[in-house]
């Protein structure tokens, strides 16, 4: 579509199209005739021009121009070469816009085209060369120039190179050659592999000397037609599984000496076996070894021994010799007595071999048995002691010799003890006996005979933590020990002591105990018991409060269950009862004669006490706990004032005890800090 402006006051839009076009406007003049105005359009070939008729009102025609676009445009290329890399397909597409170097139009540009498309595709057959493109540039009425510029196609993508490990194997000669393609695994490139190296060669060749460093790192190198290259390794090993060709002599003969010896070498059964890796490596075994000795057992025909050839990468064959060994002369058989001591399993077994002492032949002795004809005697803890047994010797012939002996038979193991921790609750008894079942596994390799424990029998004496052993023997006076522990527990009440208990009170005063009494059905009682003798006893529920202070001594608090089975529970304190009297800040502790002041109470480090006229002779402060934490004695003056530092005692309530020549005063005091 374009537009299309007459003068000022006019503008209309039309279509781009080949053919003839029109358009026809009225204009009213100022002499109010109406004046036609025709604009016809040619457009043919995308090339487009327009005229203009302008008529009077009897169209007559006043005037008529025709104009057109014919201007091409203005094209600039690069001067330089525009470099283009290929993609990982090997090919790239260059738009025509990319060799553009600011081409200009004075009605715009249309399009741009590169050797007559809009595009051009180019690949790997074109890469290193300097290719010649043309640009076209068009703008909207058909007008187009051109100029010309270089592309040049590089590929600077490098094979995607894979390997593979690979195991390769020698042939019949010994050798066995690889080459690049065995070790990739579906390398590529984007354009085209050239060539590829394995060590930098067309191929390798590996022998039977290469086994020993096997495996062998190799790399693969892969070259693309355009000289870049990339490489990466895989790990061939060499294996040689051919075995060697046997050849097997079919039959020797051989003769014992007068030993009844005789050795032949598994080589000598070697009729020319031969390898891929050459015959000097071969080795030779019969069963294993490399010699073959042969005595009484093997006399007589037929006796085939199966000949091992190996080479030296662990591939064998076998083939088969038969070989003929002749004896006439039996056995000297000698025996002796043996001990055999039962396993932990409560077994035993004594071989035939085990009683000969010694016993010879010239050749061999093929077997050696008991009389019954067993290689092995088995005994149990039932056959501990002595038995009599009889020796049977065969040589290859089949002359035999006996002689008797006896085998003792022992057990020597000590049973297996488990001793485990064990726990006794005293709660209801007074006594518990505990068995060696109860804390102990004991194993022994026969049967126990006898086991106790030390100690076995536990009272409420012994709560806490006590150390048993287990002791146990087996039948045949073996004995072992072990240690462990008992736990020894009672649900027993609690007693919780007043935490004003101290060495010293006033008469009248009154201690609280409480007794807190496990859940465990029993019916309890508790008992004061004072420096007199009982004060107070029945059941106790919980508390027992109000005891009154009368006397200076021991106090007890039990409380034991009314069965009488089960442990009891006591605390006991020494009280020390006088009379006293407790005062406020400043007040007097009076003896008969005169007054003693303490003051500040409470205080915040030091405290004056002050007499009149009756010298201090002692001071003591105790705790609630009943522990002294300050004593001194004085002598000093009667009108001195006494300070005492208690700066370093912590923040709480203390007693203080004030001995003068004719007073005993004791006085509460608050410290705070």
């Amino acid at each position: 579509m374009i537009n299309y402006f007459y003068r000022e006051s006019f503008k209309k839009e039309f279509p781009l199209s080949d053919g003839t076009h029109t358009h026809t406007s009225r204009l009213n003049t100022h002499n109010t005739h109406t004046h036609t105005l025709t604009t016809y359009y040619y457009i043919m070939n995308k090339l487009y021009f327009w005229c203009i008729l302008l008529c009077l009102c009897n169209n007559h025609l006043l005037q008529a121009q025709c104009t057109s676009d014919s201007l091409p445009p203005t094209v600039f290329c690069r001067n330089q070469p525009l470099a283009v890399y290929l993609n990982n397909t090997g090919t790239k597409w260059v738009r025509a816009s990319r060799i553009d170097a600011g081409s200009v139009d004075n009605c715009g540009i249309q399009r741009y085209t590169i050797n007559g498309q809009d595009s051009l595709l180019v690949d790997c057959s074109v890469v290193g060369l300097t290719a010649q493109t043309v640009l076209r540039v068009f703008d909207y009425a058909g007008n187009s120039a051109t100029c010309a510029t270089q592309i040049q196609v590089r590929d600077t993508l490098a094979p995607l190179v894979s390997c593979q490990n690979i195991t390769t194997y020698l042939d019949s000669t010994g050798l066995v050659t690889v080459v690049p393609d065995d070790i990739d695994f579906y390398s590529m490139d984007n354009c085209q592999i050239a060539s590829k190296l394995i060590d930098g060669q067309q191929s390798i060749q590996f022998n039977c000397d290469s086994i020993a460093s096997s495996p062998h790192v190799a790399s693969l190198t892969v070259i693309d037609n355009h000289g870049r290259q990339n490489s990466c390794r895989a790990v061939i090993s060499i294996v040689d599984n051919i075995p060697p060709i046997a050849s097997c002599l079919n039959t020797i003969t051989v003769y014992v000496d007068s030993l009844g010896q005789g050795t032949v070498a598994a080589s000598d059964f070697d009729a020319g076996s031969v390898d891929n890796c050459g015959n000097n490596n071969l080795f030779f075994h019969i069963n294993g070894d490399s010699v073959w000795n042969y005595n009484c057992s093997k006399i007589g025909l037929n006796n085939t021994v199966n000949l091992t050839i190996g080479d030296a990468n662990g591939n064998m064959v076998n083939c088969a010799t038969q070989i003929q060994v002749l004896d006439t002369i039996p056995p000297v058989v000698q025996c002796k007595p043996v001990e055999v001591y039962l396993a932990t399993t409560g077994n035993a077994a004594v071989s035939a071999a085990d009683i000969d002492d010694l016993s010879t032949d010239n050749c061999a002795i093929t077997a050696r048995t008991f009389l019954n004809g067993n290689y092995i005697k088995n005994y149990s803890c039932v056959d501990v002691g002595v038995d009599s047994v009889y020796l049977l010797i065969r040589d290859p012939s089949g002359n035999t010799g006996t002689c008797a002996t006896t085998v003792t038979i022992r057990d020597s193991i000590k049973p297996t003890i488990v001793c485990n921790a064990a726990n006794v609750n005293l709660t209801g008894n007074s006594l518990w006996i505990l068995t060696p079942a109860d804390v102990g596994v004991a194993y022994d390799n026969c049967t126990i005979d006898t086991s106790y424990l030390t100690p076995s029998v536990f009272t409420c004496q012994d709560i806490g933590t006590v150390t048993y052993t287990l002791t146990v023997e087996d039948a045949n006076g073996n004995w072992n020990t072990c240690l462990n522990t008992v736990h020894i527990f009672a649900d027993t009440p609690t007693i919780v002591t007043p935490t004003y208990d101290s060495l010293w009170h006033c008469t009248g005063d009154t201690l609280n105990m409480e007794g807190i009494l496990p859940n465990n059905g029993l019916v309890y009682q508790a008992d004061w018991i004072g420096p007199l003798g009982t004060i107070s006893s029945g059941p106790i529920s919980g508390q027992i409060d109000s005891l009154t202070f009368a006397h200076t001594g021991n106090y007890y608090f039990t409380i034991v269950p009314n069965n009488g089975q089960g442990c009891p529970m006591t605390d006991s304190f020494y009280l020390e009862i006088d009379s006293c009297l407790l005062a406020n800040q400043h007040q007097a502790f009076t003896s008969p004669k005169e007054p003693i002041l303490i003051f500040p109470n409470p205080t915040t480090g030091t405290l004056t006490v002050t007499t009149l006229g009756d010298p201090i002779q002692q001071v003591v402060i105790y705790n609630l706990a009943g522990q002294v934490v300050f004593y001194n004695d004085w002598e000093r003056a009667a009108t001195d004032d006494y300070e005492i530092d208690c700066s370093s005692l912590p923040t709480g309530m203390y007693i203080v005890y004030i001995q003068s020549e004719q007073a005993r005063v004791a006085k509460r005091i608050q410290i705070e800090h």
